[in-house]
């Protein structure tokens, strides 16, 4: 709609410039006369032209404005349903299968999943820097692309749990269970993975590890997800 009003009103801007530079411009019959005229036409032409601009910006800025009131209130929803969540063992935590992909919000940094029961849940492509989700259980969890600089995920399971592409530069993932976890593409610099169990996890030549170098791994290594023989759980 702002597009079409810009392009109605700006052909109407240079009709009236072309009018009123060409009244305005010094004529020998009547040069007060027009050039009076010519001056009111462009004088208009840029008083509403500036008038239009100014109202597109400030319901621009409205706009914006309304977005990240709209973002946080459902962020601060977010964070009363996790809050709300129950964490132990053996119990239904109402995120099992979450996703939290919001309309408004793909920024989750800060967040606090400590224990939270998390099998299966949705956070594909989303900013989840800082998030803390130690003691969590994120078992076949998407985190694909992800990024999680500085995450927290020590004792965490993480058996399953597709973190293909995902940037984990610095993260904490002391004792976790990675057991057959999806690290494809993985960016794993500076990360802890002291006493981490990786049995089977599954890597790639892509694969970035704790000191930032990639190695080539043989095809047994390297195993396709069907190829890969079953690991104990993390239980």
């Amino acid at each position: 709609m702002d597009v079409l009003i810009l392009i109605v009103f700006g052909t109407a801007f240079l009709g009236l410039v072309a009018s009123g530079m060409y009244l305005w411009w010094p004529s020998r019959h009547d040069p007060s006369s027009r050039s009076s005229i010519g001056a009111a036409l462009l004088t208009g032409a840029v008083v509403s032209f500036a008038i239009l601009l100014l109202q597109l910006v400030m319901e621009a800025r409205l706009d914006d404005l309304e977005q990240r009131r709209s973002s946080e209130r459902a962020l601060q929803d977010l964070r009363q349903q996790v809050a709300a969540s129950e964490g132990r063992e053996g119990t239904s935590s109402g995120l099992e299968g979450f996703d939290f992909h919001l309309e408004n919000a793909k920024d989750l940094s800060g967040f606090y999943f400590v224990s939270k029961i998390l099998r299966d849940a949705k956070f594909r492509g989303l900013t989840l820097n800082g998030v803390n989700f130690s003691g969590a259980d994120l078992s076949g969890a998407q985190l694909e692309d992800a990024k999680l600089h500085g995450a927290e995920f020590r004792t965490a399971k993480l058996q399953n749990t597709f973190l293909g592409g995902a940037e984990l530069m610095g993260a904490d993932m002391t004792s976790a269970c990675l057991r057959l976890a999806h690290l494809e593409g993985a960016d794993l610099t500076g990360a802890d993975l002291t006493d981490a169990d990786l049995t089977h996890a599954l890597y790639d030549a892509e694969t970035t590890w704790p000191d930032g170098t990639k190695k080539a791994c043989a095809q047994a290594e390297c195993r396709q997800p069907e190829q890969t023989p079953p690991a104990e759980s993390c239980d």
